[in-house]
């Protein structure tokens, strides 16, 4: 019949029934994916796009548009779904940052600790016979006894003479700055009239039957080179604070005698090692001075009367009064 459209052919119709179901499929995984990662902006907006040009394709192959041009935006809005079907993994996965790789578990080994053998383990009040009976296997062996850890025997410690000790505490304190360090008996009489500036020999010092009697250590130091003299003075005060409870911690000793020598020039050139200070403190007095807090230049008074003293070489004695008055 004339002005009939004509029929399609069958390997056309199958054709256009297997792409209708296809672009179906591609419509249904490109809109799913848009969604994850271009939002549901592109989901509305590109179907449209894909479905007419599924109509504008479905008219070229059953007939009814022949021109290629009229089919081409339709191709090339089913293309462009293909393409980011297949783009959709990479772009997916470079939005969210990639796979993230799981991490794996950290296992942390806990260290068995080792038995301990105590010998109060042997005192244990044996068990029930019924309780504790086992019936032996033909190949068992014999069970080893358990014996008690050997106690270690200590080692005597080696005990310090009276002056050995003064020796040692001297020098961990002066290092190689100790000169000398002694124990001396001294009759306290002989001592307050020797801090008095009386003349006194050494069969005088010596103790005598009936007389009190202390036992007197001297000390004797190197004070070193010195910035100038009121240097020298804060350095003997301090060496002072600093040693005199490290020594009367040891029993023993009733007063001391710390002398810090230093190297005096005389008018004719001549250099020699002299006493620069000479402190004498008993251990009673020493018991009233707090060492960490002290005012050091209080030590003239804390080292007046009785047994103490401050002795000054004359060439420090103005520095002295200086450090003393403030």
């Amino acid at each position: 019949m004339e002005g009939a459209s004509p029929a399609p052919d069958k390997p056309r119709s199958a054709l256009l029934s297997w792409l209708k179901w296809a672009f179906i499929a591609v419509l249904i995984v490109t809109c799913l994916g848009l969604f994850v990662v271009l939002g549901p902006l592109f989901v509305i907006i590109l179907p449209l796009i894909i479905w007419r040009g599924w109509f504008r394709l479905r008219g070229w192959l059953v007939g009814k548009v022949t021109p290629l041009a009229s089919v081409r935006p339709g191709i090339l809005a089913i293309g462009l779904a293909v393409l980011l079907l297949f783009a959709w993994v990479p772009l997916y996965n470079g939005l969210n940052g990639g796979s993230k790789a799981t991490p794996s578990p950290t296992v942390t080994a806990r260290a068995t600790p080792e038995p301990t053998i105590m010998a109060q383990a042997l005192a244990v009040s044996p068990a029930p016979a019924a309780a504790t009976a086992v019936r032996p296997s033909p190949t068992s062996q014999p069970a080893t006894p358990i014996l008690p850890l050997p106690t270690a025997t200590p080692t005597p410690t080696a005990t310090l003479s009276p002056e050995a000790a003064l020796a040692r505490v001297g020098q961990d304190h002066f290092k190689a700055k100790l000169k000398a360090a002694k124990l001396s008996p001294i009759n306290v009489s002989d001592l307050e009239r020797a801090l008095s500036g009386t003349p006194m020999s050494k069969e005088q010092a010596a103790p005598k039957p009936g007389d009190r009697v202390t036992t007197y250590a001297t000390v004797d130091y190197d004070l070193g080179a010195q910035w100038d003299e009121a240097m020298a003075v804060r350095s003997a005060t301090l060496d002072l604070a600093q040693f005199v409870p490290k020594l009367f911690a040891l029993n023993g000793i009733d007063a001391l005698e710390l002398r810090a020598y230093a190297s005096f020039k005389d008018v004719y050139g001549n250099s020699k090692d002299e006493v620069a200070f000479k402190f004498t403190i008993t251990r009673e007095t020493a018991g009233k001075v707090n060492w960490a807090q002290v005012d050091r230049r209080n030590l003239g008074i804390i080292l007046s009367g009785g047994l103490n003293g401050v002795y000054v070489h004359p060439a420090l004695r103005s520095a002295w009064n200086d450090y003393t008055a403030r």
